[in-house]
């Protein structure tokens, strides 16, 4: 495997390994394990793209070849995260999706049973209006089961991570050809 693909690999596997060290520590608070990958990713970019640079001559080449590059190190790093999450809440921890679940299942209990929640309810399709509060319930519950399965926050970390990959390179091809590269031969 060529460094620059190591550098997203090491830093997927690092992510997971946190992952899993403060899985019980940390089990209910996601949005520090979220913002850890956006910054592992950011950073395995940068960094690769870097010493690929470094490597070849900071001026060889073209933006869009500088592009193609971070692309190669962010994908294997957003393809072993994305499966790492659909692996960790399909077995490693199910009861994080059921909690969720639950949660959104009262919050719909709660609506329903609310008159004027359940008003506004029908009103926001035309087929809720002649449904009863039984099975306005009933189909208001499919979603979340849909939502939070393992395999569409698996999906959803894929696509979104996709995106991000595909911004952070574009973005530090432009910062480095623009700004650093220009710096370092001066």
């Amino acid at each position: 495997m060529k460094n620059s693909v190591l550098i997203g690999v090491f830093f997927a596997f690092v992510w997971g390994a946190i992952k899993f060290l403060f899985h019980t520590d940390l089990n209910k608070a996601i949005n520090p394990f979220v913002l850890l990958n956006i910054f592992f990713l950011l950073t395995a970019i940068a960094l690769g793209l870097f010493l690929i640079k470094k490597k070849e001559g900071y001026l060889s080449g073209n933006i869009i070849s500088d592009f193609k590059k971070a692309m190669g190190i962010g994908l294997p790093y957003t393809l072993i995260v994305s499966g790492f999450i659909y692996y960790y809440y399909a077995t490693f921890n199910p009861m994080y999706v059921e909690n969720k679940i639950q949660q959104t299942n009262k919050l719909i209990d709660a609506s329903i049973d609310n008159p004027t929640k359940l008003v506004e309810l029908k009103k926001q399709k035309p087929e809720f209006e002649v449904m009863s509060k039984e099975q306005l319930r009933k189909e208001l519950k499919k979603g979340p089961a849909n939502m939070y399965s393992a395999k569409a926050t698996g999906l959803l970390s894929l696509l979104s991570m996709m995106l991000l990959t595909t911004f952070y390179s574009l973005l530090i091809s432009l910062i480095y050809r623009k700004i650093l590269f220009k710096r370092l031969t001066d």
